[in-house]
């Protein structure tokens, strides 16, 4: 289990680790932050993740491996990119298209159709960046890539809204979120 230095535990940890019975890393659910809000655009196009971009971030302050090769592979592509400065520093995107492998002309055409949608993508992203996350927003759009199901935030912060959530409070988070 990794959690940040603003977290501290403040019941059994155990419902937390059960979840593993069902998926190797578990991440948890933020409901204030949006991709495309946090997220900046080099990290989207690295990450191939411009899907996720209407998607509510994975909270990176505390997650939950299972130790296996699934897990580590995980860790393994999350520290990749998050030693490519692009992904991961507030330095100014600078990408605005995938690269293309050299194709046959039968295909350009599939690619000029791609390459309008990143377009459109990338455009309905301006204007709308708040902050970039750096590790989280890598963790979050790797996270949804590999198809990982997110769980409510255990900590204060997961206690807002009426839904009856699967735990109790496990985590006092020391910040706020975002």
């Amino acid at each position: 289990m990794y959690s940040d230095a603003g977290a501290a535990f403040v019941s059994d940890v155990s419902p937390l680790l059960k979840l593993t019975d069902e998926q190797d890393v578990v991440g948890f659910q933020l409901t204030c932050c949006k991709e495309g809000e946090w997220t900046k655009t080099d990290t989207f196009m690295l990450l191939d993740g411009l899907e996720f971009a209407d998607t509510q971030q994975v909270l990176a302050s505390y997650i939950v491996f299972k130790r296996n090769w699934t897990s580590i592979a995980f860790v393994s592509q999350w520290l990749a990119y998050a030693q490519d400065p692009r992904a991961l520093t507030d330095e100014p995107s600078t990408l605005s298209v995938l690269p293309q492998p050299n194709s046959s002309s039968s295909s350009s055409s599939s690619s000029s159709s791609n390459n309008r949608e990143i377009t459109r993508q990338l455009s309905s992203l301006k204007g709308k960046l708040q902050d970039h996350r750096h590790d989280q927003s890598i963790f979050s759009l790797l996270y949804k890539k590999w198809r990982f199901k997110a769980h409510p935030i255990p900590s204060q912060y997961g206690r807002k809204g009426t839904a009856a959530l699967p735990y109790p409070q496990i985590i006092l988070h020391h910040r706020e979120l975002n």
